[in-house]
Formats: structure tokens, C-alpha cells, sequence
């Protein structure tokens, strides 16, 4: 009797692994639902988190995204903290059980978080009601991009299937911020090489158009009379101060010969 009671209940155990596994896999499914049909990444990751939190039985789930150069994370999108909170909360990646997702790269847990060390409180999120705390890294290509979170109201210890579920789920959350990030990054680079292309033409426009306005000036001009035009070929006449000039070397020695046959002249008269 003891061996037919034990039988089912090892049946059991063995169901409830695939069971946990068809659960997993219908949340991966819903959230790739989510991004085949969303185009914005704030709506897609809004309602990510409100898949979460409802099939995985929490009562809060919430994603931050890492700004590699701040070293910052900025909450994103929350279920079940106040949603004014989005885009408002930041911290140093020193800061919290969510900044030490990032520092270890590994799931940071807490039956308790505000008894935590690290726990950082904001005021703004009114997330004091919640105990339990499970933080994800978000990686993609080994570099972390964000943390995704879950929170609940009553002390509660994480299996290690719904640690393994989370990862998943943070895994597929990175690979569609990275996805969004390279689009934002194409978008950005098109609309500089439009912009570019768009001085190269309106650039040589100008110069034609300034040349052509320069040409009709120049047109426009009265033409000189021809005294006018005798006057400005004819040489700039030299000033008085000018005219006097120092006698050279060839008219004084001219002189002083010519002085000398007069003076032979008259002795030979005489």
C-alpha cells in the first residue's frame, strides 16, 4: 500500500517540471506577441512587464534600462509601482539590489529587501509595501543593458525554475532593446546623411545665386564718359613738391666744362 501511494506522488513530481517548462514557454511566446505587433519600445515594454508580473504571480514587475556612459539606470516601465515614477527614477549602478544585478551580472534575491544592506528606498515608487525582490541582468552580447524586476507583497523565496524563467524572459527583453537601440541608431545616421546631402545642394545653390547677384551689380553700373576714361589712363600728375628735382652728375659736370671753354674764350680775345 505504501509503494501504490508513493507511486503518484513521484508521478507528480515528475509532471510538474514540464508542466513549469509549457508555463515558460507560453510567456516567452506572449512577449514575442508583443514585439512582432508593437512598434514603440515604451509600449512594448509596458506591456512585457504586465505579462510578467501576471503569469509569474507577482505583484510587481518592473524593467530598468543601463545608460553605458552614466552608469545609470532609469526605470522604463513598471507594473504595480506608481507608473508616474517611469522615466524619473534613476541610480548609480553602485546603488540598491538592482544596481548589484549589474555589478555581479548574476540574479540578486531578497526574502526581505528592506532588511537588505543595499536596499535603496524611493518614495516616489511607493514600492515600501513590497518584501520580496528578484533582480535580473539584462544582457545582450555580454554587455548589461538593464534589469528586469520582481517584487511581492509577502516574504517569498524564488524557486530556481522561476529563476531560470526569468533569465529567459530578461534574455529576450535584451535582445529586443538592442534591436530598438540599432533602429534608433539607423534612424539617426539616415536622417544625418540627409541633412548632409541636403547642404551639398543648398550650399553650391547659394554660390551660384550670390555669383549672379554679383554679376547684375556689376551690370548695373553707369559706364565712364570718354574724358572720364582719358583721365583715369592719362598718369597721376606729379606734385610740385615733385618737379623740383637734384641736378645728376652728368648736368653739373656739363656745366662746369662748359664754364671752363667760355673762360679760355675770352683769354684768348684779350
Amino acid at each position: 500500500m505504501e509503494a501504490e501511494k508513493r507511486k503518484p506522488s513521484n508521478g507528480r513530481r515528475r509532471s510538474a517540471k514540464p508542466g513549469s517548462q509549457r508555463h515558460g514557454f507560453s510567456i516567452l511566446e506572449n512577449i514575442s506577441e508583443i514585439t512582432a505587433r508593437s512598434e514603440d519600445l515604451q509600449e512594448a515594454l509596458q506591456q512585457i512587464v504586465e505579462v510578467v508580473a501576471q503569469r509569474a504571480s507577482t505583484d510587481v514587475c518592473s524593467l530598468y534600462i543601463l545608460d553605458q556612459r552614466a552608469q545609470r539606470l532609469t526605470l522604463w516601465a513598471t507594473t504595480g509601482l506608481e507608473r508616474s515614477a517611469v522615466g524619473k527614477v534613476t541610480m548609480s549602478v553602485e546603488e540598491g539590489l538592482t544596481g548589484m544585478a549589474i555589478e555581479k551580472l548574476e540574479p540578486v534575491m531578497a526574502v526581505d529587501a528592506i532588511a537588505h544592506p543595499r536596499y535603496k528606498f524611493f518614495p516616489e515608487t511607493g514600492e515600501e509595501k513590497y518584501h520580496s525582490f528578484l533582480g535580473v541582468p539584462i544582457i545582450e552580447r555580454s554587455m548589461p543593458i538593464g534589469v528586469l524586476v520582481v517584487q511581492t507583497l509577502r516574504r517569498r523565496r524564488f524557486a530556481r525554475h522561476e529563476i531560470r524563467l526569468l533569465r529567459a524572459i530578461a534574455t529576450q527583453v535584451g535582445s529586443i532593446i538592442a534591436q530598438a537601440r540599432l533602429a534608433e541608431d539607423l534612424k539617426t545616421k539616415e536622417k544625418e546623411r540627409r541633412e548632409y546631402r541636403r547642404r551639398m545642394i543648398t550650399v553650391p545653390r547659394r554660390a551660384r545665386a550670390a555669383s549672379r547677384a554679383a554679376g547684375c551689380r556689376v551690370s548695373r553700373r553707369r559706364p565712364a564718359s570718354g574724358a572720364d576714361r582719358r583721365i583715369s589712363s592719362s598718369p597721376p600728375s606729379a606734385s610740385p613738391s615733385s618737379r623740383i628735382r637734384a641736378p645728376t652728375t652728368s648736368t653739373t659736370s656739363g656745366a662746369v666744362s662748359g664754364a671752363r671753354s667760355r673762360s679760355r674764350a675770352l683769354r684768348w680775345r684779350a
